[in-house]
């Protein structure tokens, strides 16, 4: 399955205005396009998106309770 037109051009405006690389601006935009909740990531960088709720791994800590229900996972920000 390939890019279309209309992620493709909200990929190009994604990287334009938030100083993205290509392939993250290409992730983000289908994202935003799939109408995703939250986009899960390492890159702290792409913190700087904001139509989309961006989740930084490293700042995600984990209830240490296997029993735990899914509300386990905290945010720490």
């Amino acid at each position: 399955m390939g890019i279309d037109d209309t992620t493709a051009s909200s990929a190009a405006s994604l990287r334009a205005r938030y100083q993205l690389k290509t392939p993250d601006a290409l992730d983000v935009a289908t994202a935003i396009e799939m109408g995703c909740d939250a986009f899960l990531t390492n890159d702290a960088g792409i913190k700087r998106v904001t139509e989309l709720h961006v989740l930084i791994l490293n700042e995600i800590e984990l209830d240490p309770d296997p029993e735990a229900d899914d509300s386990s996972f905290v945010n720490s920000v």
